[in-house]
């Protein structure tokens, strides 16, 4: 299940705080990569064309190779993120777009063509499994501008209160170790 060089721009989300680990976590050594995102990235670049990465203006200088999306915003919040992000696409007159986390670098090609493909007309599109919905892995439509909105006009900055608004699908997936995510120094050790 081979789809190179989709058309679906790919967004890598950067620009958390990584206060688990205690540093960027995007940097850290991994693989024979020279670091998590250099790996992601090498994994998105066999699928899709148009990689973009999502960081915050004091970031931004360790990306200065890639497509850029500034968050300019002070508050680190997932949301804050996309909405950034569904503004940058709305002006490029995009529709869609995938998102993925930089610190979930495991899933590969064979997932991300599944999503392509078994992409609807929904509004959100993520990855589930048995132990979990992950909510910032899969296709987003900027038809969700005007809820992102809303949601941080009251101060709410949970993914899953947007997912909760908007028309969701999710695709099941049985191996949880694609979706694995690297938040802590002992989650990092066990897939280094």
């Amino acid at each position: 299940m081979t789809n190179k060089n989709s058309k679906l721009p790919c967004v890598v989300l950067t620009g958390g705080k990584s206060s688990r680990m205690g540093e960027d976590k995007a940097m850290l050594p991994f693989k024979k990569e020279k670091t998590i995102f250099s790996y992601l990235y090498d994994q998105l670049d066999g699928v899709f064309e148009n990689i973009f990465v999502s960081c915050k203006q004091n970031n931004a200088y360790k990306y200065d190779k890639y497509k850029l999306i500034v968050d300019n915003q002070d508050i680190y919040s997932p949301l804050v993120a996309l909405d950034s992000i569904v503004e940058f696409f709305i002006r490029k007159d995009i529709e869609k777009f995938f998102v993925v986390p930089v610190d979930t670098p495991l899933a590969t090609a064979n997932i991300y063509n599944r999503f392509i493909y078994d992409c609807t007309n929904a509004e959100i599109t993520i990855a589930k499994t048995q132990r979990t919905t992950h909510n910032l892995f899969g296709i987003f439509d900027v038809s969700i501008n005007d809820k992102i909105k809303i949601l941080l006009s009251k101060n709410q900055h949970k993914i899953k209160k947007l997912i909760d608004i908007s028309q969701t699908k999710e695709i099941y997936f049985t191996n949880e170790i694609y979706f694995t995510n690297i938040n802590s120094k002992e989650d990092y050790l066990k897939l280094k």
